[in-house]
């Protein structure tokens, strides 16, 4: 297992990124805040999503995460290559009858290391974006 990081044209916001989500069986829709003068928060859409959860370690405990050995790092976005969590995920998929490694095979492990908690993603595809809002998600 390696962790890829992925550069982008933010900076996610070293204090109080104060990261919300929103999603429905397909997409799940990321805003935080962000270190720009232009604006002050951005969405990531991530496409076509199975799984995903945030929460604990924050920036005080993570040099006691596993993955502090592949060297993450607080407020980055990193790919999970060889993720040993889509492993175990595709290991009981493949009790479902229609199972397909075609489609395992097309998805990616993200991870974004917050100030307060860690955001972790399975889905196919990411797309950003300084333009959606959650109001405009919503409404």
């Amino acid at each position: 297992m390696t962790l890829e990081k992925i550069e982008t044209e933010f900076i996610i916001d070293d204090g109080s990124p104060s990261p919300k989500i929103l999603s429905d069986s397909n997409n799940l829709f990321l805003n935080f805040m962000v270190d720009d003068e232009n604006f002050n928060t951005i969405t990531l859409k991530f496409l076509n999503y199975h799984i995903y959860k945030i929460g604990y370690p924050g920036n005080e405990t993570l040099c006691y995460h596993p993955y502090t050995e592949l060297g993450i790092n607080s407020s980055d976005f990193y790919l999970v290559n060889d993720s040993m969590w889509m492993n175990e995920l595709r290991e009981i998929d493949k009790n479902h009858p229609y199972f397909s490694d075609k489609k395992w095979n097309s998805l990616n492990h993200y991870i974004i290391t917050f100030h307060d908690d860690l955001f972790e993603c399975i889905a196919k595809d990411f797309e950003t974006t300084s333009q959606i809002t959650f109001e405009n998600i919503i409404f």
